[in-house]
């Protein structure tokens, strides 16, 4: 019997050595759990816009026609700013300007302007 009461007490030793391995493993896990980052969907950040912004609209020029300073107008202004446009350069657009007017003098600055334009685009095959 008293053999018996051995086997038994060792058995609930090691019962009870093998729960107290389960708890710790469990703590273990548990303190891991606590521990690591928490897992987040990745989300993708914010498309660009399509367009870029607007410019800030420009400041009069000042231009020299016939060796004197000119503020220009409005209306002179949107021709310029075409024949710009069209020439994609300051000298060119500058040198035709000033070649239509050697060939018309008198002319005013505005029908000077629209007469290059008008060159310009019928040269290009737009007329």
């Amino acid at each position: 019997m008293l053999l018996a009461a051995i086997l038994v007490i060792g058995y609930l030793v090691i019962v009870i050595i093998c729960e107290i391995q389960k708890q710790q493993k469990h703590r273990r896990y548990q303190h891991q759990r606590l521990i690591q980052p928490v897992k987040r969907p990745i989300v993708a950040p914010p498309a660009p816009p399509l367009r870029p912004p607007k410019a800030a609209p420009l400041p009069p020029q000042v231009f020299h026609f016939d060796s004197r300073p000119y503020r220009e107008g409005k209306e002179i202004s949107q021709l310029y700013r075409r024949l710009l446009t069209l020439t994609r350069d300051e000298k060119t657009a500058k040198r035709l300007f000033q070649s239509t007017s050697e060939r018309n003098p008198g002319r005013s600055i505005e029908w000077v302007l629209e007469k290059t334009i008008l060159d310009l685009e019928r040269d290009r095959g737009r007329y």
